[in-house]
């Protein structure tokens, strides 16, 4: 596979409450055939946003199950 110097990484992350719903997610979404594959491990994330005028944890500060795929795309 050649790639030229317009290609980049596109990421997605499914967030369910448990690894077989994130991976049924995948498989729903047809994820595999659009070039999409998993980028480390899937595990239990505690997700927290920061910004100028709201900062604080998301999902009520409760771990979720975060799986991230990834794919290369041309542009």
């Amino acid at each position: 596979m050649t790639t030229s110097m317009s290609d980049r990484d596109e990421y997605l992350t499914i967030i369910a409450p448990t690894v077989r719903e994130a991976m049924e997610q995948f498989k729903t979404r047809n994820l595999g055939a659009q070039g999409y594959t998993i980028m480390g491990r899937i595990g239990r994330h505690r997700f927290s946003v920061v910004g100028e005028t709201d900062s604080g944890d998301l999902f009520s500060g409760n771990d979720v199950i975060a799986a991230t795929f990834c794919r290369r795309v041309a542009g």
